[in-house]
């Protein structure tokens, strides 16, 4: 939420039903709204329970900086009370793109996933579908154009 708020993005915690179905936020932007799910939990067990139809989509946020030797987000944030959140959304853009490339060649193609993302870990994605894929495209395009 900090990102969003140093970047003018409406971004908002869920409550209510959307909560309880698994929506952690919720992001505005001119007149559509969309509703997400967070983690930085990248494994995959726990990738392959949120990555399914009928969820609302999973956004994978980054824990640390690109750069070797730089502190995480957080580190940054408790140390010095800020950090970049353009760099950090623009990071949370790159992973989900690459995650929503995988997916996508997994549902029309049934091809393996980016091995950059989950190493040798086998990943059950059949109960991904075309909904789920348009929901979190849905998603980054709305990050995107609110940036």
């Amino acid at each position: 939420m900090n990102a969003c708020k140093q970047n003018g993005i409406d971004c908002n915690p869920s409550c209510g039903d959307e909560d309880v179905m698994g929506a952690d936020f919720y992001l505005t932007y001119g007149k559509e709204t969309r509703f997400f799910d967070v983690t930085t939990n990248t494994f995959a067990k726990s990738v392959s329970k949120k990555v399914r139809e009928g969820t609302f989509p999973s956004l994978f946020i980054p824990w640390a900086y690109r750069n070797n030797g730089k502190p995480s987000y957080a580190e940054d944030y408790l140390r010095e009370g800020k950090f970049n959140g353009t760099q950090f959304l623009h990071n949370i853009l790159d992973v989900n793109y690459v995650m929503l490339d995988s997916l996508r060649r997994k549902v029309w193609r049934n091809q393996d996933v980016d091995r950059k993302l989950f190493g040798d870990e086998v990943l059950d994605l059949s109960r991904c579908g075309i909904q789920y894929l348009n929901h979190l495209d849905g998603i980054l395009y709305l990050i995107r154009k609110a940036m």
